[in-house]
């Protein structure tokens, strides 16, 4: 909780927004992509008002995952591990980097519970799972 001096010399008490942690968004980073670490970055620089930011950081994440994507899908061989790293750095980045340069207090912050992106998440892969094993079965 942040403490602000009013004129009258009064303290006033402010909540500072709820944000995910820089643990959360290198798991979901890790788990999902670097794509969805993005998505959780900006709405944690949304909620602390910087939208600016927050803008640039999806059209950085968006650039990231289009060169990811073109990277490994022009590799030959393609291992977990190099799938994998990707997303580990591109998390880390976005944990270690964006949220400590333009949300420096985030220690500060209440955590945002991380349930509802899991569930969001699991959910469209178990859809992307369940279209593809679909489409392999129709053919």
């Amino acid at each position: 909780m942040e403490e602000q001096i009013l004129d009258s010399g009064e303290l006033e008490h402010t909540q500072l927004p709820k944000i995910y942690t820089q643990r959360v968004i290198i798991w979901f980073s890790i788990l999902f992509s670097s794509f969805v670490g993005g998505i959780l970055t900006a709405m944690n620089l949304n909620a602390v008002g910087k939208r600016t930011e927050a803008n640039y950081v999806m059209m950085g994440t968006v650039i990231y995952f289009i060169l990811t994507m073109a990277f490994l899908t022009s590799s030959d061989s393609i291992g977990q591990l190099t799938s994998l790293l990707p997303n580990i750095i591109g998390g880390a980045i976005l944990a270690y980097v964006v949220q400590d340069r333009y949300i420096p207090d985030h220690k500060d912050h209440p955590k945002r519970p991380w349930w509802k992106p899991l569930v969001i998440c699991s959910a469209m892969v178990v859809a992307a799972v369940s279209i593809t094993y679909f489409l392999i079965q129709v053919e």
